[in-house]
């Protein structure tokens, strides 16, 4: 509910300051009025009990416990310690889980593994003791667990490596429970724990992620992208990628959030979206949804109840507001209203929105949209945010609508964040090509390249992209299909995370935004296979997706561009290096290329081949000092030992 209205007439004695209505928090600040000095002490009655508000001049305020669902409350004024009148009865409406905290600490002392669970707690409104807690390994383990029961249990570290998930259920005896999961590996038969300040979710290191929102297929919903599936599949992404699929305006892409705890009616069904989810694991793909924390639209109903009631609604606090009181947003975006995470409870709105998602529904990962707008005015939500996706699934990706270069993401909880310059939301790429047919500046291009291999280790990974859902014309619409075709190369050649969005594949020319109704798929330019070949290439050279990065220098390093991916992991193929040389020409004219003698070319002589990503074909050539290669206008080449795909 949104609230009942209350006026201060109502009581001649004392009265809220606002008015009623949803709350995400089983712990409230209430505050209020007194009415001169007719109350020398306020006491708030709630379905819990009764507190003994502060009270400082003519106001009060006061710190309630509610419970799930509804519950009524009102403040009585007192007199020489009897009641001298009361404000208006006030229906709050807890839409929080009051649930008790599973928590796991993992400890690891030779090859024993210690699970603990005596840091759960119960419930914070209605208090329960805890009387359950069950262990369950996930599906998919590289072994089986001798998993005992109770709050401790410890077993021998599996002889089997790999990544191992295990869940903890505890339940209360009200029946209410809640989840968490912690991880730990075993390498060469030693367990080890995993450091999620460092690490990331094995799954993302091979993600190709497919980009999409359900408005650009058919019938523009959760069906059609069901059914898009086995093309994404046989293209090869790993990772979906969905626009916000939270309740918005009709024909807005999605990013207005009207409500964030429900589906977009006009996506279809909860039905459908669970078929979608299903389905998309079926072919091997997990799902990454796209959440808005920044801002709430103008249609949401909270947003409409604050400027219908001013400072009497609920949520009139709930929105930041320059010093005329005037509800503010960034750039353009007029319908967008930032939130104000100074209000706590927009803190715990946010989080219990996110967690309903991870809670619900079968999600691998989330990306956070604007999410540079809350490390400005609100880190400690970020950091809230993180510590609670790790302690419910550490294998949850998270990515960043930031800059890959800001350390702070990487450092605070994220698994990736955007190739964007220092500039907010420019492409790293930017300027770096021209029209059709002319050259691109590979020194912009280098400086960027630079930039992103100057990090720490272990920082965020990069999300790597020709478009997405803000780069407006699509990136063959300008620069032509030539220049497409070298820029998917190095897409698919570089560290971090590839994007392929939506109709890329394809050649499909529109922009996002403005789109009213579906893509064409018709591949015009004939890029898809293109693109088959290249997410292969990367999926079967481990090489290309977790390898180090070394820029080579070139007799025509004003049109050319070189670079060496290489890795120091054992293989099973002894013939296989490990390093694979990739060599672009960025020109529309015929260059001779010589690769300047250095590390970490091959120091002698060797068989290797020499791939043309562009075509599928090969050749093979002996890797001296002073190789020379032939490329012909906007050709590429990708050197490899010989034998390997």
């Amino acid at each position: 509910m949104l609230g009942v209205a209350c006026s201060p007439t109502q009581s001649p004695s004392v009265w809220f300051d606002t008015d009623a209505g949803d709350t995400w928090s089983v712990a409230k600040i209430v505050t209020g009025h007194v009415r001169g000095r007719d109350c020398d002490a306020v006491v708030v009655d709630f379905p819990l009990g009764r507190t003994r508000a502060l009270l400082r001049q003519e106001r009060f305020t006061a710190r309630i416990a509610l419970r799930s669902g509804t519950n009524q409350i009102v403040a009585v004024c007192l007199r020489n310690g009897k009641p001298h009148g009361q404000s208006a009865t006030q229906s709050w409406e807890v839409r929080a889980r009051d649930t008790p905290r599973a928590w796991i600490r993992t400890r690891i002392a030779g090859n024993v593994i210690e699970l603990d669970a005596r840091g759960s707690s119960p419930a914070r409104a209605v208090a329960a003791p805890l009387e359950k807690f069950q262990w369950r390994e996930r599906t998919g383990n590289p072994a089986r667990l001798a998993l005992g029961s109770g709050p401790q249990v410890e077993f021998s570290a599996p002889s089997a490596d790999g990544t191992y998930f295990v869940t903890l259920t505890v339940t209360d005896t009200l029946g209410r429970s809640d989840e968490s999961t912690t991880e730990f590996r075993v390498i060469g038969s030693r367990a080890v724990e995993v450091d999620r300040r460092s690490e990331r979710p094995r799954w993302l290191e091979d993600a190709v992620v497919y980009g999409l929102a359900p408005s650009f297929l058919p019938d523009g919903g959760f069906s059609s992208a069901t059914a898009r599936l086995q093309e994404i599949a046989k293209l090869g992404a790993t990772v979906l990628w969905l626009s916000p699929v939270a309740q918005a305006p009709p024909n807005d892409f999605g990013y207005a959030v009207t409500d964030p705890f429900k589906l977009r009616s006009t996506l279809g069904t909860e039905a459908q979206f669970r078929a979608l989810l299903s389905a998309a694991h079926a072919y091997g793909i997990r799902v990454m949804l796209d959440i808005v924390t920044n801002h709430l639209a103008q249609q949401s109903p909270y947003f409409v109840d604050a400027q219908r009631r001013g400072a009497r609604s609920a949520y009139y606090a709930w929105f930041e507001r320059n010093t005329a009181g005037m509800p503010v947003h960034y750039f353009d975006w007029a319908n967008l209203e930032n939130l104000n995470y100074d209000d706590p409870e927009v803190g715990d709105f946010t989080l219990a929105a996110l967690m309903h998602w991870i809670h619900d529904y079968p999600i691998d990962g989330l990306r956070l949209d604007a999410v540079w707008a809350l490390r400005e005015r609100a880190p400690e939500v970020l950091q809230r945010i993180t510590a609670e996706l790790e302690r419910v699934n550490p294998d949850t990706a998270l990515l960043a609508e930031a800059s890959a270069l800001d350390s702070y993401y990487s450092t605070h909880g994220f698994d990736a964040a955007y190739d964007w310059t220092s500039q907010l939301g420019q492409w790293a790429w930017h300027d770096v090509f021209g029209r059709p047919g002319s050259t691109a500046d590979t020194r912009r291009l280098r400086a960027a390249l630079n930039a992103e291999l100057g990090r720490s280790p272990g920082a965020a990974k990069v999300l790597h992209f020709l478009n997405d859902n803000d780069t407006g014309r699509r990136f063959v619409t300008r620069y032509g299909p030539q220049q497409t075709r070298i820029a998917a190369v190095l897409l698919f050649t570089l560290p971090g995370v590839p994007l392929i969005y939506a109709g890329d594949e394809v050649g499909a020319e529109f922009e996002p935004y403005r789109m009213h109704g579906p893509i064409d798929w018709t591949d015009r330019y004939g890029l898809e296979p293109l693109y088959r070949r290249l997410v292969r290439l990367r999926l079967t050279n481990p090489v290309l997706r977790d390898g180090q990065m070394t820029l080579l220098s070139t007799n025509q390093d004003n049109r050319v561009l070189a670079f060496v991916r290489s890795s120091t992991r054992p293989t099973a193929d002894a013939a296989d290096s490990n390093s694979r040389i990739v060599v672009i020409n960025f020109s529309s004219a015929p260059v001779s290329v010589q690769l300047r003698a250095q590390e970490p070319l091959p120091p002698r002589p060797e068989p290797w081949s020499a791939l043309n990503p562009l075509d599928g074909t090969r050749r093979g050539l002996r890797f001296v000092p002073r190789l020379r290669l032939d490329l012909p206008g906007y050709g590429a080449v990708i050197l490899q030992p010989r034998g390997t795909q």
